[in-house]
């Protein structure tokens, strides 16, 4: 139907429409324009341009949570702490029972010297704070500086037995910046049991923790602990067997890789890679140990050839690399690649140092 066909009161309504469509999209655009200004004002730290306008879009829109964020953050920046207040006590009508609320009167209290008051606040949060709140409340209060607080809440909400273990990741890394290295390895340990949990995760983890020999040692006696008392625990060998290799330590890294080895029957292939990573760091001996035990699992492993073939360049750039060998070294070596050759009917050449 043509709209000049269509009955007056219709036509007038559908113009009303329009014009009431027109103003609320310039309405919300103007909010726009003033919300964008103020986050400006606010991150340049200009906060009494930026409280000017977050007073306003506040008022207009006080259940938006991000108006009434930055307007508290720029009450805050210029120490309006009665006016910051009024604010948070406005919100609690709104939000009753809000634990961010709790804090950032926290917060003003604390700001303002009153850490009797401040302590009661944090101290009913961290008593009535939800499962589902837990990970916002502990940040928050990191961001306050209060780490002993978001510790207490992440420890509860564990010790609760109802998360899965879901906030040791979190744990370990306030223990982490508390300085509690010991603690904060523990939580770590205890997260790689988590269903699921990549070795990588758990690898990126400590070794943040661990970036002092102390720390790897705290590290390493607590692997020792934990295998003794679940030595059916996949995961704890392994980060023993990291352990070592960060410290560059292949002979011992080679020897907890042997037993894993025998115990999951994995044919070598953990020793082979071992024994890559030690020759890069010219430690030979640890990689031809390493070889030598992949040779001796026999013939039938699928890596045994390889591994003979890996022997020979080891110990040829032992020699050429090192300068520490006898002449009976070299023979021995000409002479093992020459069986190795005549054994698999492949004749190339020798290494320089056993074309001698």
């Amino acid at each position: 139907m043509s709209y000049l066909l269509c009955p007056a009161w219709l036509r007038y309504g559908l113009y009303i429409c329009c014009i009431t469509c027109s103003l609320v999209a310039g309405a919300q655009n103007i909010n726009q324009q003033d919300a964008n200004l103020a986050q400006n004002f606010l991150n340049q730290g200009e906060y009494e341009k930026a409280a000017l306008l977050y007073e306003k879009l506040y008022a207009e829109n006080p259940n938006t949570s991000v108006y009434y964020r930055n307007y508290y953050k720029s009450l805050m920046g210029l120490r309006r702490f009665a006016d910051a207040e009024a604010l948070v006590q406005q919100q609690l009508k709104i939000f009753k029972g809000d634990a961010l609320l709790y804090l950032d009167m926290a917060n003003i209290y604390k700001e303002k010297g009153e850490s009797e008051k401040s302590r009661t606040e944090i101290e009913r949060v961290i008593k009535e704070v939800k499962e589902a709140s837990v990970s916002r409340v502990a940040t928050e209060l990191i961001n306050m500086g209060e780490l002993d607080a978001a510790i207490t809440v992440y420890e509860n909400a564990e010790q609760q037995g109802k998360t899965g273990k879901r906030y040791l990741r979190d744990l370990a890394g306030a223990y982490q910046q508390k300085g509690e290295i010991e603690k904060a390895i523990n939580a770590c340990l205890e997260f790689s049991n988590n269903v699921g949990q990549s070795m990588n995760t758990i690898t990126t983890m400590l070794q943040r923790m661990t970036n002092k020999p102390e720390n790897m040692e705290l590290l390493q006696t607590q692997l020792y602990s934990r295998i003794a008392k679940d030595s059916d625990n996949p995961a704890y060998p392994d980060l023993l067997v990291w352990s070592f290799v960060q410290q560059k330590d292949f002979e011992s890294a080679i020897l907890q890789a042997k037993a894993i080895d025998r115990r999951n029957n994995e044919e070598g292939t953990r020793l082979m890679g071992l024994a890559g990573q030690a020759i890069k760091e010219q430690q030979y001996d640890a990689a031809i140990d390493a070889y030598n035990y992949v040779i001796e699992k026999g013939e039938a492993m699928p890596r045994y050839t390889e591994a003979k073939i890996r022997l020979l360049e080891c110990r040829n750039e032992k020699v050429t690399t090192t300068d520490n060998y006898t002449e009976e070294d070299l023979l021995q070596l000409k002479k093992d690649y020459l069986d190795f050759l005549a054994a698999s009917g492949k004749t190339p050449p020798l290494p320089p140092l056993c074309a001698t």
